[in-house]
């Protein structure tokens, strides 16, 4: 896990909810808009080797 729980992004902007999921190439988080708006954050995890 990259962020956690209640952490904001881009000066407020979003904030983590929760990871959804860890894959071979990304982790998945929702989180929620400054406006209330629920949005799904995907990471790319770079390096990664299949």
């Amino acid at each position: 896990m990259l962020w956690k729980s209640g952490q904001q992004l881009q000066g407020g902007k979003y904030k983590i909810e929760q990871e959804l999921g860890e894959g071979g190439f990304g982790i998945t988080y929702r989180a929620s808009s400054h406006n209330g708006s629920d949005v799904v954050i995907k990471i790319e995890l770079v390096g990664v080797q299949a």
